[in-house]
């Protein structure tokens, strides 16, 4: 990050202060009616030089508790890696990590490019499997859970499973 960018609203100040803090914010959007929420970092690429993370279809305090323990790794010298698996982040749960296709960014996670002052910001989505190892995307995943959890990986809004979501941003 090249500048502090000016804050525009008394969130964009938390932000700040939390990065200048703990290294990062975690930005919460919470679940609506047809939206799962997520949650990602800001602050893991000018801190670590990491990738930002993001996180669907968990409740707000689970997502924040989540994007933290990943901050928490990389802190450690443990990052994630697109197209890694990561068995110890969710109990019970594989998780795996992709990388967030460029044209959602603006849309869904524009408080880190804000930070940057960039578009190009890498971010990369985890992803959790189901019970019996599944990741959202394969054969046999749950249906119900599939629509907490996009695919950012995927151009096309009918791939990345994203049609609800973006249909209440259009409402606003």
């Amino acid at each position: 990050m090249a500048e502090t960018p000016v804050p525009r609203s008394r969130a964009d100040e938390r932000l700040l202060e939390d990065v200048a803090t703990y290294g990062w914010h975690v930005a919460i959007v919470p679940p609506e009616e047809d939206s799962p929420g997520w949650a990602y970092s800001v602050g893991f690429l000018s801190t670590f030089g990491h990738p930002e993370v993001v996180v669907f279809g968990l409740p707000p305090e689970d997502a924040h508790a989540l994007v933290n323990d990943v901050g928490d790794r990389i802190r450690n010298g443990v990052p994630v890696q697109e197209g890694a698996a990561i068995g110890d982040l969710v109990p019970g749960r594989i998780c795996a990590v992709r990388g967030v296709a460029r044209r959602w960014k603006s849309t869904l996670l524009e408080g880190a490019l804000w930070f940057h002052g960039r578009e190009d910001v890498p971010i990369l989505q985890i992803l959790r499997a189901d019970a019996e190892g599944r990741l959202p995307g394969d054969a046999g995943f749950a249906e119900t859970l599939a629509e907490a959890q996009p695919l950012l990986h995927r151009e096309s809004p009918e791939e990345a499973r994203l049609e609800r979501v973006l249909a209440t941003f259009e409402d606003l």
